[in-house]
């Protein structure tokens, strides 16, 4: 095919597909196309193709799926961050693209939008016309919520709930028919106390026969609605008038039980089943409760403050949460033996995220809102955000989904804006339909507290009387990219204009692919590995091994990569990573000092600090240059002392890190806040006394390093038990068999166990890049022990520091599932400074 753009980029046979129906299906035959296409390249072909069927076609906007997951970068990238072969024919599916239609002017109210509830269709009807004003509370709004209630008044009454931090909840019926002679003024029907402190958040059951609300007194109280005129005590309030004062009846309500469990302020109480509440707080917890014993059936202790959460997702199951770390993060408390995120967000939005809303009928999509003035569209299936709607001059507190597709949010610059967004609309099978999706409530209710923040730290405005407006508004949908899409990747013009014209030839046959030599390949052999390492004397005494990958695009300009192996591995333990991550830098692989092929020296003193060390010093001999430093366990804290020896000098020779897994010490005996640890802690002494006895320790280790107990042990450690081949097992038995491999191996075992990262982190300056990743299946090193969760909290507080929590991954995540490790560390490196 012939590209005008560049002659020599690759071509790949890709084949479209589609579950859309109708006028959105193109023909199947497969088709070359250059693998550096993005997605908008890719929506230009298929368009073309739509085209060629159909005259009338107009272009819309479409996504891509390359096995579940949507593509986010060429597709050279992909292919090559996922290990898939680009040898086979690629089968892409095309779904509509998720983007902002229309963006409506916003509507500018009073003073900050707090809280919003889009779960009705039937209020909005003109932007301009406010139909009820909602009278009574006597401080700022925090939180509001339309009630399923059964409607027995007849089916135009609408029922609210909302909380105050004045320390009451109230209750609202109205009529929603329009009002002829402007808003009409309306009292709350019902006053709920009981609170010793502002109401943070209510939530409504299912059936609308119950309110649950959170409050900073660190309660949840349950209530009764009772819409009957007849229940609860009637009171008195005085309602002070310009000049004249009169009295209003309510009906005052008391909390029919409480929840006690948090001990800090509870942000955001969700009753997605009427048996089922969930809560999350300031204490860094979200908990899963029982409504009738009021016991928590399931507790999560993530380390940040949390500020909201919602449940949604496959099966309705998935929670998600907003965190004061800037992370929008996902559990599923389904998962056994694990409290991990199976999803986490967090290198895009850079304040605290105020809020997060599931799409009601789909599993894939959520919203979250910001301090940092932006609303993003989630998709589980990309770590980027679809969509970004910047419609917000201040801080984002509110948002939700309204009418289906459309998006609703408020701020503190005192607007509610609305903006229209196109989703791929999922065919409904038995099984999607079995999860019982919840029809979102009856017709929809977009609300706003007046004088209020969601933050309680930050102050209201105390001129204007606390209230709540409904507008109605027509919304028209609009089909259209977003400026963004349009804009992107401009010069691939020419090269999408020729591709056009090919694309329409459906039955075009491939052209000749490259020779095979011109592609890497992803993992490399072990027998070139060794061919091509190469040595280095340190302090002109001790041989090392190192390996060196030139960058496969040429020049590179990004800084250089050192990776460094963990406890008993070496360079070949990199064979799956090195080409991958060298296609724009160069590459080095070492074995420390002790392993691998480098020397063994007899009654060497192995410690973490010697090993540092010996890292510096290659830095700056052999690299030459400022390099990111990528370790595995001991690996990585050997990493992470020599980082932390470096000043925030421009002569630092570390310029970031990435730590895999990162070990508390040298041996076990680092971890003695560990309770698994200090249990174990007399037989540790008693091991290393045993060692220290050679035909004792020759003997064991003789035991140790045989292939059937070096697999068991292996196996024992990784996540993908299909990684654990012939190879790895060679990989780590070779070296043991060398000479001072059993010397090597006592002092390790037996020494002291070095600096802890906790000790270490500090010292790490906030200007350098920090990477973690930590696989949750990791018996070694797990995530909820004390090192997992020490990186876990700092995560949340240091924003030079981004973690991920791989699923299904155990202690050596790059060999275990590289492609996992290559998905968040590619863009990651992608996205630092050139060197």
């Amino acid at each position: 095919m012939d590209i005008d753009a560049d002659e020599n980029v690759k071509t790949l046979q890709v084949r479209f597909v589609t579950q859309l129906e109708g006028p959105h299906k193109v023909p199947t035959t497969s088709i070359a196309l250059p693998s550096n296409l993005t997605r908008l390249g890719l929506s230009s072909v298929v368009n073309s193709l739509l085209k060629s069927v159909d005259s009338d076609w107009e272009p819309e906007p479409f996504d891509f799926l390359i096995d579940g997951e949507l593509v986010r970068m060429s597709l050279d990238k992909f292919l090559l961050a996922k290990n898939i072969s680009a040898e086979r024919v690629l089968e892409i599916e095309y779904i509509k693209a998720v983007v902002p239609r229309k963006q409506e002017e916003p509507s500018v109210h009073d003073d900050w939008v707090s809280a919003i509830d889009g779960s009705n269709t039937g209020v909005w009807k003109d932007s301009t016309m406010c139909t009820h004003i909602l009278e009574g509370h006597a401080g700022p709004l925090t939180s509001i919520c339309a009630i399923n209630a059964k409607r027995s008044e007849g089916a135009d009454n609408i029922h609210v709930a909302t909380a105050s931090k004045d320390r009451t909840l109230r209750l609202w019926k109205f009529d929603a028919e329009d009002t002829l002679d402007g808003p009409a003024r309306t009292s709350a029907f019902k006053v709920l106390r009981g609170h010793g402190a502002a109401v943070q958040c209510v939530s409504s059951q299912p059936s609308g026969n119950m309110v649950c609300s959170g409050s900073w007194d660190n309660t949840i109280n349950l209530w009764e609605t009772s819409w009957s005129d007849a229940d609860g005590d009637t009171i008195l309030i005085k309602k002070r008038k310009k000049k004249s004062e009169s009295n209003e009846s309510l009906t005052e309500g008391a909390a029919v039980s409480t929840i006690v469990g948090h001990t800090n302020c509870v942000s955001s109480v969700i009753w997605p089943e009427d048996d089922t509440i969930y809560s999350a707080s300031w204490d860094h917890s979200i908990r899963i409760w029982d409504v009738e014993s009021g016991k928590a059936t399931w507790n999560m202790f993530c380390g940040k403050v949390l500020n909201s959460i919602d449940v949604g997702g496959e099966n309705s199951a998935l929670i998600a949460a907003g965190a004061s770390d800037a992370t929008l993060r996902i559990w599923d408390p389904r998962r056994p033996g694990t409290l991990a995120p199976v999803y986490q967000f967090s290198s895009d939005h850079t304040s605290w995220i105020s809020a997060c809303k599931w799409h009601n009928k789909s599993w894939f999509h959520l919203a979250s809102a910001s301090y940092d003035g932006k609303v993003m569209l989630w998709d589980l299936r990309t770590a980027w955000p679809v969509s970004v709607i910047e419609s917000h001059s201040d801080k984002v507190l509110c948002v939700d989904w309204w009418r289906g597709d459309s998006v609703v949010s408020g701020g503190a610059d005192s607007k509610l804006c609305c903006s229209d967004a196109a989703f791929y609309k999922l065919r409904l099978t038995n099984d999607m339909l079995s999860r019982g999706v919840v029809d979102v409530a009856p017709a929809g209710l977009v609300a706003r507290a007046a004088s209020a923040s969601a933050p309680a730290f930050l102050p209201p405005s105390a001129s204007r009387r606390p209230s709540v407006l409904l507008r109605r508004r027509i919304l028209s949908l609009a089909a259209g990219y977003d400026a963004r899409t349009v804009k992107e990747k401009e010069k691939q013009k020419q090269s999408i204009l020729s591709l056009q014209q090919s694309a329409l030839s459906a039955s075009a046959t491939a052209t000749e692919r490259s020779t095979a030599g011109d592609t890497a390949p992803a993992v490399l052999e072990v027998r070139e590995i060794k061919e091509r390492c190469r040595r280095w004397q340190w302090k002109g005494r001790y041989s090392i091994n190192y390996f060196v990958q030139s960058p496969i695009a040429g020049e590179g300009g990004q800084p250089p990569l050192l990776l460094v192996h963990g406890f008993g591995a070496s360079i070949p333990h990199w064979r799956k990573n090195i080409m991958t991550l060298a296609q724009n830098q160069a590459v080095y692989a070492i074995d420390l000092l002790g392993f691998g092929s480098s020397d063994k020296p007899p009654g060497f003193r192995y410690t973490m600090e010697s090993w540092a060390d010996l890292i510096l010093d290659f830095l700056n001999e052999v690299v030459q240059e400022p390099a990111i430093l990528v370790g595995n366990s001991v690996g990585s804290l050997a990493c992470l002392i020599a980082a932390a020896s470096q000043s925030e000098s421009e002569s630092s020779s570390v310029r970031g890190l990435v730590l895999l897994n990162c070990a508390g010490g040298m041996n076990n005996k680092a971890i003695v806040d560990d309770w698994r640890i200090k249990l174990l802690l007399p037989v540790l002494w008693l091991i290393d006394f045993i060692l220290n006895q050679k035909p004792i320790a020759s003997a064991i280790f003789e035991r140790v390093k045989q292939r059937d107990n070096l697999r068991n042990v292996l196996l024992s450690v990784y996540g993908n038990k299909n990684s654990v081949d012939d190879t790895l097992v060679e990989i780590i038995k070779e070296p043991s068999d060398g000479e001072g491999a059993l010397d090597a191996f006592v002092s390790i075992v037996t020494g002291p166990r070095g600096p802890s990262p906790i000790q270490l982190m500090p010292r790490i300056p906030i200007s350098m890049p920090v990477l973690i990743l930590w696989g949750d299946q990791d018996p070694f090193t797990p995530i909820d022990g004390p090192v997992g969760k020490y990186f876990t909290a700092l995560a949340a507080t240091q924003p030079n520091i981004t973690l991920f929590v791989l699923n299904g991954v155990g202690h050596c995540p790059h060999d275990d599932r590289p492609e996992l490790v290559h998905e968040k560390l590619l863009p990651w490196l992608a996205h630092l400074p050139s060197a």
